[in-house]
């Protein structure tokens, strides 16, 4: 016991801190481990891809339906004998066209 004393005593200021910051980090380490462990085993944790699979779904389905929309409005259009551009294809957004419509 007393030599344990004698090296404890012979240890410098520098070598006690080194080891109180490797204790830190190691302590720092396995909590950072099971906090990670309990969120993997959290069951009210969000299921990220499940998530995104039912926006990309939503976005789809409003897709469709805006389609169907813009098809019947511009048949209705033509039957009025209102001229409709098919299959407009641009890079240009409608606010930027209706801000130069307006210029």
């Amino acid at each position: 016991m007393t030599d344990a004393l004698k090296d404890d005593e012979e240890k410098t200021a520098d070598d006690k801190a080194r080891e109180v910051e490797e204790g830190m980090a190691k302590w720092e380490e396995d909590r950072d481990a099971e906090e990670e462990q309990a969120d993997e085993d959290d069951p009210e944790k969000p299921n990220f891809e499940a998530m995104m699979d039912v926006q990309k779904e939503a976005i789809r389905t409003q897709r469709e339906a805006d389609e169907e929309f813009l098809t019947a409005f511009a048949e209705a259009l033509v039957e009025k004998g209102v001229p409709v551009v098919q299959n407009l294809k641009t890079d240009m957004s409608a606010k930027f066209v209706f801000v130069k419509l307006l210029d």
